[in-house]
């Protein structure tokens, strides 16, 4: 897992407070969140039940417009049970006046058993609409024998002996338009004596009632059989709910229709598109349903829109937030590099110093050891007083001084540290082995020695098992006055080299002196 770069960077504190004004923000969210799902369920709640009410209140208007038009047949009905002596002509008045005082009325009629009207075999007089006029006619007469058990609307009134609606049709060839018909039957001497109807329009159903459609609404109304009495696409009409084209699925309608069975109610079906609530209401004076269809986006735009004011809050929160975040880790970050830049620099300053310390112990070291030196008057003194200081400098495994004898090209073994001088070889040519080679390159050399063995086979350093060998010529005014051989068990760093070369410039100086004593026989290259 790759990890953050600049949070690496980032101090304790300033994360403990980036982090705290983050869970601050982080639990204000979810306090929020928690606080609307409760303010929506509670709305929500509400305006499914209101929507349940407002299902209710256009079920009671369309069931008062259809008492008020139920009414006028029920009224004939009893006028006509009374009356046995009307005539045909107050027939035809009364049912204009029945059509004609009520505008949901289509056409009436009434019609009378076979002989009971004046010995005829069928009398039926049918007043209705016509264009801007009513036109009357005799159905017995003029149409069909209504008697016939195919006619329902008279059929199954007298065989029940009580009012009826009719399933909704169509009135084809005569009004050409969808109605339905509430059937009464009239009783003379404890028989049906015959049966008044009325026929209502039903294209005119929601507008006498008074029923406006809110916007994303949709009215349905279903028979007891769900066929529709009403639907805006009026071409639906009269057909059963699941055989017109709709935008829910089978089961969907299925739904539909047994809430529509069971009274007043809500569910939620969700379609393609969108979710919608449909509410349920009975109109119980025709034993029929209203469906009340509402898009659940449209009816719930307000908490829409409360909801989209806590995004816009809660995203300027976040920001705010974030803004908050970036300057506390900016400002930690400004403070920390100027620390860590402070700190940079003290160390600097305590590094320099703990240098020049080091310079300083270290020159004072080598002027100590080349103090030493100064008082040797013998070659033999003064190698060995070198050893020695090199020894307290530095550690140290071997040590060898050769002075040089330059009219024979050798070098002559001056004196040793850390092994017996008859161990190692009293003179070397120039150019044999490192040390020779030194001679003749005059250019200092350190080496790293991989094996043991190599150590058996360097003139003059025996058998020891160092790691490193240093070669350094002795030059004074660019004249060879010998090699200083060291054996090593690490290789010598910066400080220790210097020390080194201030030593070697010390002894070339003091070999220069002592070589201008004939008695030591000493002569430069």
């Amino acid at each position: 897992m790759r990890s953050i770069p600049w949070l690496g960077r980032l101090p304790v504190g300033g994360l403990l407070l980036v982090s705290l004004l983050l869970l601050l923000v982080l639990g204000s969210m979810l306090y929020v969140r928690s606080e609307f799902r409760s303010y929506s369920a509670r709305e929500t709640g509400e305006l499914q039940s209101a929507q349940i009410v407002r299902a209710q209140s256009h079920a009671h208007q369309i069931n008062a417009l259809l008492n008020q038009a139920s009414s006028v047949a029920l009224v004939t009905a009893h006028v006509l049970s009374v009356d046995t002596h009307i005539h045909e002509a107050e027939l035809y008045e009364l049912l204009k006046r029945n059509v004609g005082d009520h505008p949901l009325i289509y056409g009436a009629a009434v019609a009378f058993e076979p002989k009971v009207f004046g010995g005829r075999a069928l009398f039926s007089p049918y007043v209705y609409r016509s264009r801007d006029t009513l036109a009357a006619i005799d159905i017995g007469a003029e149409s069909y024998d209504y008697t016939q058990p195919q006619w329902e609307w008279y059929s199954i009134p007298k065989q029940q002996g009580r009012p009826v609606w009719t399933e909704p049709y169509f009135d084809e060839g005569a009004g050409n338009i969808n109605m339905v018909t509430f059937s009464v039957p009239f009783f003379r001497n404890g028989k049906v004596a015959g049966i008044t109807t009325i026929d209502l329009d039903l294209s005119k159903l929601l507008r006498l009632a008074e029923i406006d459609a809110k916007e994303g609404e949709e009215i349905l109304i279903l028979s007891r059989q769900a066929n529709l009495v009403y639907r805006k696409q009026t071409q639906d009409i009269s057909k059963p709910l699941g055989s017109v084209q709709t935008d829910f699925s089978a089961q969907g309608v299925f739904q539909l229709i047994r809430l529509a069975s069971g009274g007043a109610g809500l569910i939620e079906l969700r379609t393609r598109d969108q979710l919608n609530w449909i509410s349920s209401a009975p109109i119980r004076v025709s034993d029929w349903s209203l469906l009340l269809r509402t898009d659940a986006n449209t009816a719930s735009r307000g908490i829409l829109d409360v909801r989209d004011q806590i995004l816009q809050l809660a995203s300027a929160i976040v920001l705010i937030a974030l803004a908050a975040a970036i300057a506390v880790w900016r400002l930690v970050m400004q403070r920390r590099k100027a620390a860590a830049t402070l700190l940079a620099e003290s160390r600097q300053r305590e590094k320099a110093q703990q240098q020049l310390l080091e310079e300083m112990e270290v020159r004072t070291r080598v002027s100590q050891v080349a103090a030493e030196m100064r008082e040797a008057e013998q070659p033999e003194v003064l190698a060995d007083r070198l050893m020695s200081g090199l020894n307290r400098l530095m550690d140290i495994s071997h040590g060898a001084l050769y002075v040089a004898r330059p009219d024979q090209q050798t070098l002559r073994l001056c004196g040793v540290y850390g092994i017996p001088q008859d161990q190692v070889g009293a003179t070397c040519r120039y150019g044999e082995g490192l040390t020779g080679q030194c001679a003749v390159e005059r250019r200092k050399a350190v080496l790293e020695i991989p094996t043991d063995d190599f150590w058996r086979l360097v003139p003059g350093l025996g058998e020891s098992m160092p790691r490193w060998l240093m070669t350094i010529p002795i030059v004074h005014q660019d004249v060879l006055l010998g090699v200083l051989e060291l054996a090593l068990f690490a290789e010598p760093d910066a400080h220790q080299q210097q020390m080194i070369d201030e030593l070697s410039s010390s002894l070339a100086l003091h070999l220069k002196v002592l070589s201008r004593d004939a008695s030591h026989g000493l002569e430069p290259a």
